[in-house]
């Protein structure tokens, strides 16, 4: 009895080929949007020249910029910045991130793996972290 393939038995063959993962198109969205924000960029990251740099001039966001900006995005929106403002802001950055990933996926899809492991562990290890913020900021109302 013939087995029907899962969706993601496609997902690699699908995502390595250049006419579906069109990372121009993704590179110019990123860098065509992210000078919209530069002012509140150069705000939460003044005090990480090599992370502002990289936000402000790179052609792809690296996953340890990812993860500052993560962290201080969030930061900022537990102490009461402006929630829809931040989300914008990290919208082209997320299209850097991706550009990253795509570019990883196409050299070597052992790297990309490595890099979703290193930001999934960065992630789950961080939560209990703002947690705490969110539970001072509450009991401190």
């Amino acid at each position: 009895m013939p087995t029907t393939p899962l969706p993601s038995d496609n997902i690699s063959t699908a995502a390595l080929d250049p006419a579906v993962l069109d990372l121009k198109s993704v590179r110019r969205r990123f860098l065509a949007t992210r000078d919209e924000h530069s002012d509140l960029y150069r705000r939460l990251l003044h005090d990480e020249r090599d992370v502002l740099w990289e936000v402000q001039r790179a052609t792809a966001i690296s996953g340890e910029a990812w993860r500052t900006v993560i962290a201080r995005f969030a930061g900022d929106a537990v102490i009461g910045g402006d929630a829809e403002r931040l989300a914008s802001a990290l919208m082209p950055l997320m299209l850097g991130r991706m550009v990253s990933f795509g570019e990883q996926l196409l050299e070597s899809p052992a790297d990309l793996n490595r890099s979703l492991n290193d930001d999934l562990v960065w992630i789950a290890s961080n939560r209990p972290n703002t947690l705490g913020v969110e539970t001072r900021i509450t009991r401190n109302v």
